[in-house]
């Protein structure tokens, strides 16, 4: 079984080598870097060494846009939103909200240049990490994070994009104004700007010899992620799908979410032939509860599915907002799992 772990919060290469044995050790095959707006505006070179570093111990390397212009998953701050507040979403309210807009330009072209990046540093996979339009609620509560006044948490109805290059655009689609409303017209525009997206970066990417892997929230909702998985799982530029059922953060079990979300995507891949990868939650994980993290691999497993990855080595114990009640016990059962699976 190919077994990923995902890397972030220590770019010491004397550090990361120590870590990286330790990956090989116990049957990692590939790490996934995470790859900032901060990584690409100071650490742009200590990344390539890492890749190489990885690399030169028989392990790929995949790179994640983490938190890139606010559009994809990661808790990483985007300076892209800073100095271009013109390229944000609108919400179906008017209120512009710190995202970037998946039809701007500008942000392509940014996006863009962090491909020729790691592209120059050698990645294996560009992992698209949960592309998503705006989603309420999240903004809020990364500001309450911050001990800062924050909108209310549930707001209900609100969507984005509604900026003015999307409305020109939903015209020139549809022939009358955006509405203010949730219509299936909206859905489908979001849909179609959303593939139209990532359709020309999995291209850039894959002009330059690289293979792409893009992971899809879990959840089924018109407001928030991408929910028509199926029309990006059809790119020839798509080489991997999957998802992140994490049942710990969403009080789910493996049972009721890991299996049917597996299911989901084993299908979407059989019938575009493409490769299906599901991650595991390693991270914030109740205390006696340990033990259903072997649990959702074996049900990937038994699924058919032969890649997974991990959040995050070490179960992400050095970052507090992350770390697990009992950090220890976690990280013993992570090392039995990849020691197991990866010989499966």
């Amino acid at each position: 079984m190919k077994l990923g772990m995902s890397y972030f919060g220590n770019r010491y290469k004397d550090c990361a080598k120590r870590h990286f044995r330790h990956m090989k050790e116990i049957g990692v095959s590939y790490i996934v870097f995470t790859f900032s707006e901060n990584d690409l505006a100071f650490y742009e070179h200590t990344m390539h060494e890492l890749f190489s570093l990885a690399h030169s111990m028989g392990m790929e390397v995949w790179a994640d846009p983490w938190g890139m212009g606010g559009v994809f998953g990661g808790e990483a701050f985007s300076a892209a939103l800073l100095a271009s507040p013109d390229d944000w979403q609108v919400r179906s309210d008017g209120k512009s909200v710190p995202h970037a807009c998946l039809n701007s330009r500008r942000f392509r072209n940014f996006v863009k240049l962090w491909i020729d990046s790691v592209v120059a540093g050698g990645t294996d996979y560009i992992f698209w990490d949960e592309p998503h339009w705006y989603i309420p609620g999240w903004d809020a509560s990364a500001a309450k994070r911050l001990g800062m006044k924050a909108e209310d948490m549930d707001i209900k109805g609100l969507w984005a994009c509604r900026c003015n290059n999307c409305q020109n655009l939903f015209f020139q689609r549809y022939g009358h104004p955006m509405p203010k409303e949730m219509t299936e017209e909206v859905s489908e525009f979001r849909q179609a700007s959303a593939y139209d997206f990532l359709r020309e970066m999995t291209e850039y990417g894959k002009v330059k010899g690289i293979k792409n892997a893009i992971c899809f929230l879990p959840l089924d909702n018109k407001q928030i992620g991408i929910p028509d998985a199926d029309s990006i799982a059809s790119l020839d530029s798509v080489d991997v799908i999957g998802s992140d059922p994490y049942w710990y953060i969403f009080n789910r079990s493996v049972d009721d979410f890991v299996k049917p979300v597996t299911q989901r995507f084993i299908e979407l891949g059989r019938k575009y032939s493409k490769e299906v990868h599901m991650w595991f939650q390693g991270y914030k994980v109740p205390a006696g509860r340990e033990l259903e993290m072997e649990e959702a691999v074996k049900k990937i497993h038994e699924l058919g599915v032969r890649n997974a990855a991990v959040w995050a080595y070490n179960g992400a114990s050095h970052m507090s907002y992350l770390r697990s009640d009992d950090p220890e016990k976690v990280n013993r059962i992570l090392e039995d799992i990849f020691k197991k699976f990866s010989k499966k």
